[in-house]
């Protein structure tokens, strides 16, 4: 069994493995539009500008994400949108695509940096902002016919000091729909820019078709190029067709060669000839019997209505909790499976740090990340083993170089186009600072990074590129440096099982939200997620609701209070025990009788210490007036620091306490003493003439000095009720367990008396009273000062320790010293408590 309140009171780290659902929708909220224009009326009418509209997203109270422009004139740009509109209703979210994506990603695992993302989204909400309603879609409600084509194009060559960076994988999904009002067929097309720009031929400008060119497409590739490294572009175009998808080839994906012939871009005639319209492809009748045949039918003349860009937004909830994680310096930790890029554009909207030396790469370094273009061809052609002989080196003369090859590419969009006036150049690629800090890359690199290098990686915020074996391993890395770690993961992952039993304190969260369309939702979706949900909170410690995330927070708080009140308790119990015995011992060395029997050790041992022990356990907690303390790394070596402060507390606190016992012992026995009266006897007492003067016995003496010690303890045990608050602000008399506590120890003090004969009211004199009376305000004096010594202690040490540079890394923390205990507000706000003699400051904590 776990001790969550000790697990979760001395966390030191929270980590997040999932990203949708819990910090982010499920999916990725429209961010921009983009077509093209005319650009004025005095430009010629082919001078098309390229239009940018953004769009913003706002969560709703029923969890849904309401999408609206920026600019509240946009209707002056219907014609265009709903072009793009209509693109994406026929073309919208269904179950086909799914198949259609694994299959990429098998596909993406032999063509070098690339990566089958999923770019198409649930955007049915478009449709329906620009004006279409739910019955636009009637005349399409026939099962359309899917064609998926991808295209085996490596992707860029990695930057100088950047990390592991992927391309989408080349492809465009399209469907083919029967229009139930005319006897044609609508194509509507989804992809990457440049498998769609290969296709298209024509541009939308919102009120007629412009023969697309290679400005047109350069403008629409480098856009592409910019957003899809930080967030998700979507190129959408639209064919019409008179004939349907032929049996054979429905629902089929098709690999597109890298160097084929495209079709010459030309103007639209006003009139055509029978003969010229039947040699267009649009009218082409004969039936397609190979792969070259549909591709060339059905990947050609596109018209590019415009792309969609989207991105990942934040839940407000998420940016509340990193917050608030970070004023109690619970380090926040978000591993991304995403790419540096992308995953740094998140965790700022999450409010991380992901700047210079902020984040670590834990992707492998592959020997085929250094492929170019021409390498993939020469690998597809005489083998991977082959490329890198010098014998074989007259076949590479035979091929063309990169450039060539890319000129080949670009070029081959506006072949035959009026508007080329010069060669196609090479598209620049998207310049991006690269992280050139030395942190490792790679999970084998971590480790002997920590050891030779620095401690970087266990102090940044964000951890990308990450794979379940990865996190796995880096939590263990984690763990073996000291951190206690909880782990939070989505409960519909099952790869987060491992990563569940190996953490420290681990919580499921069931997403919010779905994968579903967000118009049309599937209504069995949530029992599907309420039935994972249980079964993956076998693999957990505990299940949590996604409306209740923000509650991990204050559970930290108040788990903290209480670690911190069992080990103040404990403390004192050690401390008072040490006390006792260093009070028989100090008897036995001087040759006196012992200072308490076996029934008063008994009772003070078994009784008085565990009452008062507990009675500031339970010590009641206000978040609007307690400190909160933090807890440092897990360590079994003790600090120096620890060790001087529980040696000078316990030579201040407790040992005068038990010097004075010893001495109120000592004086009680030599003046009840008489010249027969030895001091090792047994008894101690004589006859007298007069009742008054009969001295006391050695056991009345040690009544009096166990009332003695109770009073002391219960005074004692006063400064470890509110450890960092004094007296006069928090009173111990108002923790109710705490006072209660000390009138059981007192009264078992008095009906132990009473009951071994001793009648404490006839034994007491005005010398023990009065002693008692000045010895309980002293040490209440002296406590008082030592509590105030670490009061301003830990004031001195906060603005120390709310900002520690670490290798250019700056943790910061909102962190207040609190006032109560310093300049003596009553209405102290929360403060975060990192020196205290119960928590000793450990340097190495971020």
């Amino acid at each position: 069994m776990k001790d969550f309140v000790a697990l979760i009171g001395s966390l030191t780290g929270t980590s997040f493995f999932d990203k949708k659902g819990l910090l982010s929708p499920m999916n990725p909220c429209l961010d921009k539009v983009i077509f093209f224009r005319p650009t004025s009326e005095e430009q010629p009418k082919d001078s098309l500008s390229l239009e940018i509209m953004d769009l913003s997203s706002e969560l709703n109270y029923d969890g849904s994400w309401s999408v609206d422009f920026d600019d509240p004139n946009w209707s002056r740009f219907g014609s265009n949108l709903k072009a793009i509109g209509q693109c994406l209703l026929m073309n919208r979210c269904d179950s086909s695509f799914t198949p259609f994506l694994d299959h990429l990603s098998a596909v993406a695992s032999t063509v070098p940096r690339t990566i089958a993302t999923a770019c198409r989204r649930c955007s049915c909400v478009f449709p329906q902002l620009i004006g279409f309603e739910q019955s636009s879609a009637e005349q399409f409600r026939k099962l359309p016919q899917t064609l998926g084509f991808y295209q085996r194009r490596p992707g860029e060559a990695p930057l100088p000091g950047l990390t592991k960076h992927q391309t989408p994988l080349e492809m465009a999904y399209a469907t083919v729909h029967a229009d139930d009002r005319s006897l044609y067929y609508h194509m509507s097309c989804q992809g990457t820019a440049n498998l769609v720009l290969e296709a298209c031929t024509h541009v939308w400008d919102g009120e007629s078709l412009i023969p697309i060119s290679e400005r047109l497409c350069k403008t629409a590739a480098d856009f592409y190029q910019r957003h899809s490294v930080t967030g998700y572009c979507l190129a959408l175009s639209y064919r019409p067709s008179v004939r349907p998808v032929e049996d054979p080839f429905k629902n089929t994906y098709f690999e597109v060669p890298l160097l084929r012939d495209r079709p010459r871009i030309g103007n639209l005639v006003r009139t055509h000839s029978l003969d010229s319209s039947q040699d267009d492809a649009f009218f082409d009748s004969a039936p397609q019997k190979t792969v070259e045949d549909v591709i060339q039918r059905y990947l050609t003349g596109h018209v590019l209505c415009g792309m969609i860009v989207t991105q990942y937004e934040v839940m407000p909830q998420a940016v509340q909790l990193v917050d608030q994680l970070e004023n109690l310096c619970v380090r926040f930790v978000y591993f991304s499976r995403e790419n540096e890029l992308r995953s740094r554009v998140f965790a700022e909207k999450l409010g991380l740090e992901a700047g210079w030396n902020c984040h670590v790469s834990l992707a492998e370094v592959c020997e085929n990340d250094g492929r170019t273009l021409k390498d993939f061809f020469l690998a597809k052609v005489y083998g991977t083993e082959n490329i890198n002989n010098p014998a074989d080196s007259g076949y590479k003369k035979n091929f063309k170089s990169d450039e060539q090859l890319h000129l080949i590419y670009s070029s081959s969009y506006v072949q035959g186009s009026p508007s080329v006036k010069k060669q196609s150049q090479v598209v620049p690629k998207v310049v991006v600072l690269p992280n050139k800090a030395q942190l490792p890359t790679g999970i084998a690199a971590v480790r002997p990074h920590l050891e030779q290098v620095d401690n970087v990686p266990l102090l940044v915020s964000l951890i990308t590129d990450c794979t379940s074996q990865a996190n796995l391993e880096m939590l263990e890395i984690m763990q073996e440096y000291g951190e206690l770690v909880l782990a939070i993961g989505s409960s519909l992952s099952v790869a987060n099982t491992n990563i569940f039993l190996q953490a420290d304190v681990s919580m499921s969260v069931l997403p919010l939200g779905d994968w579903s369309c967000s118009v049309n939702p599937s209504r069995d979706w949530q029992q599907i997620k309420e039935m994972v949900d249980r079964l993956m909170g076998t693999a957990c410690d505990f299940r949590l609701a996604y409306d209740r995330i923000l509650a991990i927070p204050p559970l930290i708080v108040a788990c903290r209070h209480r670690l911190a009140s069992v080990r103040g308790s404990l403390a004192f119990h050690l401390f008072a025990s040490c006390m006792l015995s260093t009070s028989l011992l100090f008897t036995a060395v001087s040759f006196l009788p012992l200072l308490f029997d076996y029934d008063q050790v008994f009772l003070t041992v078994f009784v008085q210490l565990p009452c008062l022990t507990l009675g500031s356990v339970f010590t009641p907690f206000h978040p609007t007036a307690n400190v909160i303390r933090i807890s440092s790394k897990n360590s079994n070596d003790v600090q120096r620091q620890s060790i001087s402060w529980a040696a000078v507390n316990f030579l201040v606190g407790f040992l005068p306490t038990s010097l004075y016992l010893v001495m109120v012992f000592f004086f009680l026995l030599v003046g009840n003493a008489t010249v027969a009266c030895s001091f090792a006897d047994v008894v101690c007492s004589v006859a007298s003439d007069h009742l008054s003067d009969v001295p006391l016995s050695t056991l009345s003496i040690r009544h009096i000095v166990g009332l003695h010690q109770a009073l002391s303890l219960c005074v004692l045990s006063s400064a470890w009720v509110y450890p960092l608050s004094s007296f006069w602000h928090s009173n111990p008399l108002a923790c109710l367990p705490w006072t209660a506590s000390c009138v059981v120890c007192l009264v078992a003090q008095v009906l132990f008396s009473y009951a071994s004969g001793v009648a404490l009211h006839k034994v007491l004199s005005i010398f023990s009273v009065s002693g008692i009376v000045v010895w309980t305000f002293f040490i209440l004096i002296v406590n008082e000062l030592v509590k105030l010594r670490s009061i301003r202690s830990f004031a001195r040490e906060q603005p120390r320790t709310a900002s520690i540079p670490q290798h250019g890394l700056f943790v910061t923390s909102a962190v207040r010293v609190e006032q109560e205990g310093v300049t003596g507000c009553p209405n102290a706000p929360i403060s975060v408590a990192w020196l205290h003699p119960l928590f000793p400051h450990d340097d190495t904590h971020p």
